[in-house]
């Protein structure tokens, strides 16, 4: 499929310019977003030079978004290759994208281990799992068949989050707002905003603090190890 006109001519200016341009994806909710250069520009495709640990995550999550004070909307673009000897990358398929794309001031992290969590108000309670964290915000899934009342669980819900980060940890209770609850067959997938008081903020952010350490050790390993060995098509 040829590339949108518009999107065509705005990656060919950056193109020809040499302008880098900010590739936005994450690593168990760490940002990976570093600055790459487009090398070639064809009718469906772009060729770019990007970051060692921009293209682990590129070979991982087969997509990314791009984003440019250059360009005048952010974009979305599939992977269709990843050469880790040359650390360059082709995509195709670019679609717009929404503008909020890399803004989200605090980004949550996934834990290692299963985390539970109790989501309640005062007519229902719902047992469920973190999938990810930060000081404001934190993702949740929970089985329909947890879900006493679901009707009470929907978005803008006042609601209590009970959660155990660690085991060395008393349980955390946190005041919030259900931002969204999605059905995906048995499970729903609740985003919550979160108003943590000062001591639970400090454990959480210690939290982060520890597995943003640990994930960009896990990342910097994984790009060393790809570029060890003989490249093949992701």
């Amino acid at each position: 499929m040829s590339v949108n006109l518009e999107i065509y001519n705005a990656l060919k200016a950056l193109s020809e310019n040499g302008s880098e341009l900010r590739m936005v994806n994450s690593y168990h909710g760490l940002p990976v977003e570093y600055d790459a250069i487009i090398k070639e520009m064809g009718q469906e495709y772009a060729i770019l030079a990007v970051h060692p640990y921009q293209a682990v995550c590129l070979a991982i999550e087969q997509y990314t978004h791009l984003v440019s004070p250059n360009l005048p909307f952010v974009l979305r673009a599939d992977v269709q290759n990843v050469d880790y000897e040359s650390d360059k990358v082709r995509l195709a398929n670019f679609l717009f994208a929404p503008n909020t794309i890399g803004l989200r001031s605090s980004p949550r992290v996934e834990p290692a281990h299963k985390v539970q969590v109790t989501v309640s108000n005062r007519k229902s309670s719902s047992r469920g799992e973190l999938l990810d964290i930060s000081e404001v915000g934190a993702g949740v899934c929970a089985f329909s068949a947890l879900l006493y009342n679901p009707v009470t669980m929907k978005r803008g819900a006042t609601i209590s989050l009970k959660v155990d980060l660690d085991e060395f940890s008393p349980t955390l209770e946190v005041n919030g707002e259900i931002l969204y609850n999605v059905k995906d067959g048995d499970i729903h997938r609740m985003g919550i905003k979160i108003d943590p008081d000062e001591h639970s903020r400090n454990v959480i952010n210690q939290f982060v603090s520890q597995r943003k350490v640990v994930l960009l050790g896990e990342l910097q390993a994984l790009a060393e190890a790809r570029h060890s060995v003989p490249n093949t098509d992701e």
